[in-house]
Order: C-alpha cells, then sequence, then structure tokens
C-alpha cells in the first residue's frame, strides 16, 4: 500500500522510495537479528569460559567446596556475612537476636604420635654384666648391688608379614584294661573260659580322640588351600585398601605362597555364593524393616560382559543405601544393576515407605510414590558454587550470595548436632523455615548470568518440595552427605581396578564392599572382622537362621569387643 504522501508523485519515484523504506526496514530487522546473535554468542562465550574454569580446577586447582577462612582468623561466620561485603539486606539479620540455647558440641582432642604407639606390643632387651666384670672399679669390690636398670635406646621395628602352616593334629587315647574284656564282659557267662577269646561280642581295643574346635577345622571352600585368614587379608587389601588383585599377586608370591588373580577371584566368587550374600540379604532386610530414614545414591561401574550393541562397555551402576544419623545402626549396603533406570531404586528398596534422602536425580521419582523423598542442601550449594566465577568468593554476585543462603542453614544445623530430634523439628522450624522462604524470595530476583547460575535456578526450584522436607521430621537430615561418603571408597577402589569381568563378579564386589563398609560404620576393625565371620560361616553352613546372622552382625556386643579397632 502507497503512503497517502505519496500519492500524485511519478510511479517511478513513489517506487523507489517504497523500494528504499522495504531495505530501511529489513535492514532493521536484521540488525536485530544480529544483535539477538551477538547476545546470544557473548553468552555462550560466558558459559564456555565457565566450563573451561571448572575444567582447570578440576584437574588442577582443589576439590575442596570449603570456603577458606580470612588470614586475620576471623570467623568463617563474619567471612560469609559480614558487613564488608554487598549482601541482600535479609542476610545482614542479627544472629544475636535468633539465638537458641543448644548443647555444645565437644571435638574430640586429637591424640599425639606417642599416644597412639602406646600401646604397640613392646619386646624388652636387657643386658647385664657378666659375673668376672661386676667389680668396684675403684676398690675392686666384686659383692655390688643391683640398683636397677636405665632405658637407654627404643626403636621400632617392622615384622615382616609371612605365611604360616597350622597342622591340627588330635592326639588318641586306648584303653587297655578293655582290650581282653575285663571290666566290660564281667556281666558275661563265658567271661574268662576258652570261650571268650573266640567271641564276637567281645569288646575290643576302646579308643578315644581329642576334639578339635569346628572352626579350626572346617574348610572355608573344600579341596583349597583357602583359609579365613588368607581371604581376609584379600578382601581387606582390594576393598579397604583399594589394591587390585594383580597387585596382590605379586606379594604372595614373594611371601612363598603364590596365588593367581584367577584363583583368588574363583576364590570370592564362591564365598560371595555361599556366606556373604545371606549376610548382605540380612543386612539390608534389617535396614529396611527398622530405619526411619536412609539415604541412597548411585555411581558407575564397568563389566566386561555387559556391551552395548556397538561393541563398547556399558557403563552399569552401582547403588548404596545407607542409614540415617539418627538410626542406632549403621548399615551398608551396596546393590549392582545393570542401568540406571527408576526401577533399579524401587527394587532395591522393595517395601521401604518411610522417608528417603538422595540427590536430584529423576530416576528416584517412581521411588517418591511409595517412600518419602528428601532433598539434599549440599547440591544446591554446590551448583552455586561451581556458578562462581573461578570459586573467588571475594567478588560480589548472585552465585556467590546462593552459596551464602546455603551456607546459613548448614550454621544452623551445627548448633543442632547434639539435640533430640524433637527440639531440632522445632528450632529448624523457627529459624530455618525463615531463611528458606527468604532465600526463594531472593531467588524470585535473580537474573541469571550463565547457564551454570540458570542451572543451579532450575535445581531450586524443581526440588524446593524435597529440599523443604527436613522441616518435617527432626531425624531427617539436611544434605545427603551420608550416602556420598558411604560410596566413596567405591570410587576411590574403582580407580584401581577399573572393572569387573561379569555380573556375578560385580555382585561379589557389591557384597564385600557392604561388609567392609558396614564394619567401619560401626567402629570395628575390617580385617579382624573379616576373619571372625570366615571363621563362623562355614561352620554353619546351611543353617544361617537369622539369630545366627544377627550374632555375627558388627554391632553385635560380643563382635564388638572381638574385633575392636586397636589405636593404629
Amino acid at each position: 500500500m502507497i503512503r497517502p504522501e505519496l500519492t500524485g508523485l511519478n510511479p517511478e519515484i513513489t517506487a523507489y522510495i517504497t523500494s528504499l523504506e522495504v531495505d530501511s526496514l529489513q535492514n532493521k530487522i536484521e540488525l536485530a537479528r544480529r544483535d539477538e546473535r551477538i547476545t546470544q554468542m557473548d553468552l555462550r562465550i560466558k558459559d564456555l569460559e565457565q566450563m573451561l574454569q571448572n575444567l582447570q580446577r578440576l584437574y588442577f586447582g582443589k576439590k575442596s567446596e570449603k570456603i577458606q577462612q580470612p588470614m586475620d582468623g576471623a570467623e568463617q561466620l563474619s567471612f560469609l556475612f559480614g558487613d564488608k561485603e554487598p549482601v541482600s539486606d535479609s542476610l545482614q539479620e542479627n544472629e544475636e537476636d535468633d539465638a537458641v540455647e543448644v548443647s555444645s558440641f565437644k571435638r574430640k582432642k586429637k591424640r599425639t604420635q606417642e599416644e597412639i604407639i602406646a600401646s604397640l606390643p613392646v619386646i624388652i632387651h636387657e643386658y647385664k654384666l657378666a659375673d668376672e666384670d661386676i667389680r668396684c672399679p675403684r676398690c675392686g669390690e666384686e659383692d655390688l648391688e643391683c640398683i636397677g636398670k636405665e632405658l637407654v635406646y627404643s626403636e621400632y621395628e617392622r615384622v615382616p608379614a609371612h605365611v604360616d602352616r597350622h597342622d591340627y593334629y588330635a592326639y588318641k587315647y586306648a584303653c587297655h584294661n578293655c582290650e581282653d574284656g575285663t571290666g566290660a564282659c564281667e556281666t558275661c557267662k563265658n567271661s574268662g573260659t576258652d570261650k571268650c577269646k573266640h567271641c564276637i561280642e567281645r569288646l575290643r581295643l576302646i579308643v578315644i580322640q581329642a576334639q578339635i574346635p569346628k572352626e579350626l577345622i572346617t574348610p572355608l571352600i573344600k579341596g583349597s588351600k583357602a583359609s579365613a585368614s588368607i581371604m581376609a587379608q584379600i578382601y581387606d587389601d582390594k576393598f579397604e585398601q583399594g589394591i587390585p588383585l594383580y597387585r596382590q599377586e605379586k606379594e604372595w608370591e614373594r611371601l612363598g605362597f603364590p596365588l593367581t588373580r584367577q584363583t583368588m577371584t574363583n576364590w570370592a566368587l564362591r564365598i560371595d555364593k555361599d556366606y556373604f550374600q545371606p549376610v548382605v540379604s540380612y543386612m539390608k532386610k534389617k535396614a529396611i524393616a527398622e530405619s526411619s530414614v536412609i539415604h541412597s545414591d548411585e555411581t558407575h561401574i564397568k563389566v566386561i560382559q555387559q556391551k552395548t550393541e556397538s561393541g563398547s562397555l556399558k557403563k552399569c551402576q552401582m547403588w548404596v543405601i545407607r542409614t540415617g544419623f539418627c538410626e542406632p545402626i549403621p548399615i551398608v549396603v551396596f546393590n549392582y544393576r545393570p542401568s540406571r533406570a527408576g526401577k533399579e531404586p524401587i527394587d532395591i528398596l522393595a517395601g521401604y515407605d518411610r522417608y528417603f534422602v538422595s540427590d536430584g536425580y529423576s530416576g528416584y521419582n517412581l521411588l517418591g510414590k511409595n517412600a518419602t523423598r528428601c532433598g539434599c542442601w549440599a547440591h544446591l550449594r554446590r551448583k552455586f558454587f561451581d556458578s562462581v566465577p573461578n570459586h573467588d568468593m571475594s567478588k560480589p554476585g548472585s552465585a556467590r550470595e546462593g552459596v551464602r543462603w546455603c551456607d546459613k542453614l548448614f550454621r544452623i544445623e551445627e548448633k543442632l548436632e547434639k539435640v533430640t530430634p524433637e527440639e531440632r523439628q522445632r528450632i529448624r522450624n523457627t529459624e530455618s523455615r525463615k531463611v528458606i522462604e527468604d532465600f526463594y524470595e531472593w531467588l524470585g530476583t535473580v537474573d541469571p548470568a550463565h547457564k551454570n547460575m540458570k542451572d543451579a535456578i532450575s535445581f531450586a526450584t524443581r526440588q524446593k518440595e524435597y529440599l523443604m522436607r527436613f522441616l518435617d521430621d527432626g531425624r531427617i537430615p539436611i544434605t545427603n552427605s551420608v550416602a556420598e561418603n558411604a560410596i566413596r571408597p567405591f570410587v576411590v577402589g574403582r580407580k584401581n581396578w577399573l572393572f569387573s569381568n561379569s555380573d556375578d563378579g560385580a555382585t561379589a564386589t557389591a557384597n564385600a564392599y557392604s561388609i567392609v563398609e558396614t564394619a567401619k560404620a560401626n567402629n570395628v576393625d575390617v580385617h579382624k572382622y573379616l576373619d571372625y565371620i570366615l571363621k563362623k560361616l562355614p561352620v554353619a553352613a546351611g543353617n544361617l537362621t537369622e539369630d545366627f546372622l544377627e550374632s555375627i552382625m558388627p554391632w553385635n556386643a560380643t563382635v564388638q569387643e572381638t574385633c575392636k579397632r586397636g589405636n593404629i
């Protein structure tokens, strides 16, 4: 359509002017599109710069998320919420007005090196003068009195490991009095006659034999050299110390007791099938039946037997469940599964209908239909922390302020460490709830600067219902750190042994870690405990009742006393 002011002009001029206006409009549209692309590119550059910084920190920087204390010795809290740095008004609260009196936490005094080694066995070496040397160097008197001894020097000797062979002999005892029928044949009418010597009822030599405790002579695996102590060492080396079997193989050869990695693997698979599976099943059953709060986490494991259609190794999953910090018995159970699908936690925690704590993985959503899901503030804090440019908390920004909001909740939790669950819930609903409400109000005003910050805001928004769940019950923790700490030894060990050959091997690995980590959680010595149960289980094989299994659990009073940790 021709504009009115162009009416009456030469058609060629009108067409020319119109074309210029169209070109101008197109140029404006193109410029607007270009500006939008530039804006998107700038945002993308910021995201890539943040990713680069994160990767550089991952490989070269510190892994800790802890904010370093100021050099002037100021309190950590004042660093996070000090007046010298710009923060929102909602964070500048009077801490003294909201102070709550709770029981103080006394940090356990760290023992000195001398205190730690004081319980080591001591071998005394005494040196005395020879009889001919006992005389006074001044007067020559030989009748000298010993007035004591003096410690001249102490040294510590490492006794190298070695393998002993134990042969168990049982003595036999014969009764020669019964050999000729005397005593036992007194009531026989032929006793003492010639007929007695040829009597088929006549008693022969009576022999009795000393009894050896069954747990000493019952083989762990019939027909093999595997013993409780040897297998305890193999398990302790691999699952506690992280030493793979190929390195253990060299050590056993050095000890003069050659064991191939294949032999050790076969033994472990057999022990898992015969003994460890019932033990771990009982642990899991007890955790699900008696726990009010259970933590859950997962990580990948490579299994040679599991491959994708392209032939590459499939990333299978190792799931872990761990009883909450308020539970009287700490139990850690690992579960191997070939996938990370939502059906796996449902299967693992079948029948559980109380609180469970997890990270933000959507695979737990299905489990949340049966049990009550709780979120993790540590994961949210980590997302804000990763959004801070170069993790430099001295520079103002929304990401830094997000970290501070999380830290304020953690400060409240530190005060509640020793109070009852009921008192903890009451204080949370007067202090923590206000912090959370202010946090989400602040979150609605934040304009994310890059992708990491968008992810943090999105996580906080999606997980709000779960993140607030800890306000409902004082037994619910604010983070899932318990599960992360439980699964960490597996992650560290995986760096050494890398993969499992089969599903059976991965299952055996899960069960071994379950026993080792539950023993550690109950503060018993891992090697002693493994040796203890591997002596008890073969004797009761085929009759592993719940009463028996309860008697060998690491929280049992007898086990606690027998397998207690030493001072080193």
